[in-house]
């Protein structure tokens, strides 16, 4: 995985802003504990967080490149992840699968730098498209705004998915890339 640079990434999005100066990297061995404790933190005993924590698991100790984990960094402390990757059996189709930002650093565009990150990972690999699923609880609302203001749109909903009365929302977005057939 390659390293994503903050400006860049501001120069193309004209939302976009940090104010913070932070470094985006993939994850390295000496992140995995606090990936993990920053993950269980934000994630606790929430009822879909089962998928989110296999899904970075996975993507700490996988050399596939079916889920990856791109970190932001303030030195050398992590404020913040995605995990992405490939989705399996589907040609040029990404996924974001999780963004978690430390609760101490969250409104200052970490987590919009994240989905970028992610999106132009998976668009470099040749991904056509990105998707999310959110299970539609209420703690998960920012996120679902986090998304839709990252240019992802509904493509479709489950109900009763995740359990009875909480459905699945569905989010994608166009990637320029693509390799031609």
């Amino acid at each position: 995985t390659r390293g994503v640079s903050l400006a860049r990434l501001s120069s193309q999005v004209p939302w976009f802003q940090t104010p913070v100066s932070v470094t985006l990297r993939p994850l390295a061995a000496p992140d995995v504990t606090a990936a993990r404790a920053l993950a269980a933190a934000l994630l606790g005993g929430a009822p879909y967080a089962g998928a989110m924590l296999a899904a970075l698991n996975e993507a700490l100790t996988s050399a596939r490149d079916e889920y990856r984990v791109i970190g932001v960094h303030d030195r050398n402390t992590l404020m913040g992840f995605v995990v992405l990757g490939d989705t399996a059996g589907a040609l040029g189709a990404g996924r974001i699968y999780v963004v978690g930002v430390d609760a101490t650093t969250r409104r200052r565009g970490i987590a919009s730098a994240l989905i970028e990150a992610a999106c132009a990972d998976l668009e470099s690999r040749g991904a056509r498209f990105a998707a999310i699923e959110l299970p539609e609880e209420p703690d998960l609302a920012a996120g679902l705004a986090l998304a839709r203001g990252a240019g992802f749109r509904e493509e479709g909903r489950v109900s009763d998915y995740t359990r009875d009365g909480v459905g699945l929302v569905l989010l994608r977005r166009d990637l320029g890339g693509g390799k031609p057939e």
